[in-house]
């Protein structure tokens, strides 16, 4: 692993073994975590990825009738297609990908392990929060650009220039600028009001030439960042040795070592810092079983996880109560693990109709229902077409005064089973999905196309 300079931790003379977990009192007979879990180390390869799927863009604006406009001129800095993320292999450089990916699995196995997912706690004992983390690995917060809070934020820059040994300078050479290898030194007067002031300056880093010359180079004031040039006399040998004349097209990067190279730009944008696995490939909950309990209302959808959690005091159709808060099947938490628990009560609320119902758990007072937040019964307002393909006698009930209508159901997706195991690579869906319609809403028919689902 790589600290900050590019260097190895090695180099540093930080040796393997330095870091040991051991328990904080071994007199006391403690468990080693080695017997429980087993652990690996993975580069973040969740920083590559935005900089293949979302592209290098110049910039984003709203001049074009006043909507969001993203530009990106160049077709090398446009996101990259599907096709060639997955049938190419397609990669790019976005800098050093860090091993800060910590992978924990548990060496239990059966279909009785499930056990609550442990937490990361400080020495308090208490849950550690992960806001300002997770900021930090999605590249919401950060320094100079997005992703450099991602540590080590190591970044190999190359830039080509010509070598004038008289002045020990390089100049870009086209149209290029150092500010993507330095922070530039800056345009401005040396004097101020007539009086003589300190002018700005820019970085000043080691840069390579080839795999043994180095020096350090800070940015030529007054040169429009198209300068860099050797700072006194900090120089190892090997540069001395190639530049003892006028040179052209001189290669120089930040770092010699070809491990790396290119800028981060992003950070791990669709990432979080702790993720939850629970379950395995051999528990009974791989096809994800449904359990539904209950009646016309109060009806709880759960899919358990095994927990010994009572929903009792949150859910009061008899259906959930029951020593693991289960819907229909009291000892769920013997048979399956990854569950979510979905209150119907709160589905129904979204409902147009929802208001006009009575006998509500045989009471004239209609169920909750939300004021603001409600599915349309109809996007298209009463103006969704009659279809001429339909049959004559159906053409007609919508001629009499029929409304064809395009509710929005409320949708539940449900990952397939093997989601949480492989990626999706395929066009193959690999989720199953509900469309819900409820109260106030027009129900789908064979009389009505597929489309208007």
């Amino acid at each position: 692993m790589y600290a900050a300079d590019g260097r190895t931790f090695g180099e540093w003379g930080v040796a393997a073994d330095a870091i040991r977990i051991r328990a904080h009192n071994p007199q006391h007979g403690a468990r080693p975590l080695s017997t429980m879990f087993e652990a690996s180390l993975h580069r973040d390869l969740g920083i590559e990825a935005p900089h293949l799927e979302f592209g290098e863009y110049e910039k984003l604006d709203q001049s074009t009738n006043n909507e969001w406009t993203v530009t990106a001129s160049q077709t090398f800095n446009k996101p990259v297609s599907d096709a060639d993320i997955e049938d190419n292999h397609r990669k790019t450089d976005c800098g050093y990908l860090p091993y800060t990916v910590l992978q924990i699995r548990t060496k239990s196995r059966g279909y009785h392990t499930n056990t609550p997912t442990p937490i990361l706690v400080d020495s308090y004992n208490d849950p550690v929060p992960t806001t300002a983390w997770a900021n930090n690995l999605k590249g919401l917060t950060y320094t100079c650009r997005s992703g450099d809070h991602i540590l080590p934020a190591i970044e190999n820059a190359m830039w080509v220039g010509d070598w004038n040994n008289s002045n020990a300078e390089f100049t870009a050479v086209g149209t290029q600028k150092t500010t993507h290898m330095m922070v530039p030194a800056g345009d401005e007067s040396a004097t101020f009001d007539s009086q003589t002031k300190l002018q700005s300056f820019g970085d000043a880093k080691v840069v390579w030439s080839g795999s043994n010359a180095k020096a350090v180079l800070i940015p030529v004031h007054g040169s429009t960042a198209t300068k860099l040039k050797v700072l006194d006399i900090n120089y190892n040998d090997a540069w001395t040795s190639i530049y003892t004349g006028n040179r052209d097209d001189v290669l120089l990067m930040l770092h010699a070592e070809g491990v790396f190279s290119g800028l981060r730009l992003y950070g791990s944008v669709e990432s979080e810092p702790i993720t939850y696995f629970k379950g395995g490939r051999d528990s009974t909950d791989h096809s994800v079983p449904l359990y539904f309990g209950g009646g016309f209302s109060g009806v709880v959808l759960d899919v358990n996880d095994g927990s010994q959690n009572d929903y009792s005091s949150f859910y009061t159709h008899p259906y959930s109560t029951g020593p693991t808060g289960t819907a229909g099947i009291q000892n769920a938490n013997e048979i399956s693990t990854a569950y979510a628990l979905v209150d119907c009560n709160a589905l129904l609320a979204f409902f147009p109709g929802t208001p006009l119902l009575n006998q509500h758990r045989g009471s004239i007072n209609p169920p909750a229902f939300n004021q603001d937040n409600v599915l349309s019964p109809d996007l298209d307002a009463g103006t969704l077409a009659n279809l001429s393909a339909n049959p004559s006698h159906v053409t007609a009930r919508y001629t009499a005064g029929i409304v064809r209508q395009r509710p929005v159901p409320l949708v539940m997706r449900m990952p397939h089973q093997t989601a949480r195991y492989t990626d999706h690579k395929t066009s193959t869906p690999y989720f199953t999905t509900y469309l819900i319609y409820g109260p106030g809403q027009a129900s789908h028919s064979m009389r009505q196309p597929p489309a208007h689902w």
